[in-house]
């Protein structure tokens, strides 16, 4: 952690090489920790959501081991974790942990002309 004249510059890191999937991870232990002691002291809200864009370098080993983390964390504590996903990695990450706990809330496709997010495809 470093002061800066715009605030804390916070640079979690793990040991080891600093990879981005690494540096990734890193980030959602710092997330999920900042979230269950801001939930603790009444300083922040029951859940922490993050995009897919955060595990795009992480194996799937290592997201199943983050989902359990946050499974685990959140059962004890009363939050909710959310994740955007694709479903082919969550597929995969499902493969290292079959019995993760977990809701869908909703599944978006672009598979057919009325998928898309909020009617607008992307390209």
């Amino acid at each position: 952690m470093q002061a800066t004249t715009s605030g804390y510059r916070i640079s979690p890191t793990l040991g080891g090489e600093r990879s981005a999937g690494a540096a990734a991870i890193a980030l959602f232990c710092f997330d999920i920790t900042m979230a269950v002691v801001a939930h603790r002291h009444g300083r922040g809200p029951d859940f922490l959501v993050h995009d897919s864009h955060l595990f795009d370098s992480v194996e799937e080993r290592q997201i199943a081991l983050a989902l359990q983390a946050a499974e685990r964390l959140c059962r004890a504590e009363g939050l909710q974790y959310t994740v955007t996903m694709n479903s082919d990695v969550f597929e995969q990450a499902l493969s290292w942990a079959p019995d993760l706990q977990f809701h869908q809330a909703v599944t978006l496709t672009d598979e057919y002309e009325s998928g898309g997010l909020f009617g607008i495809r992307f390209n």
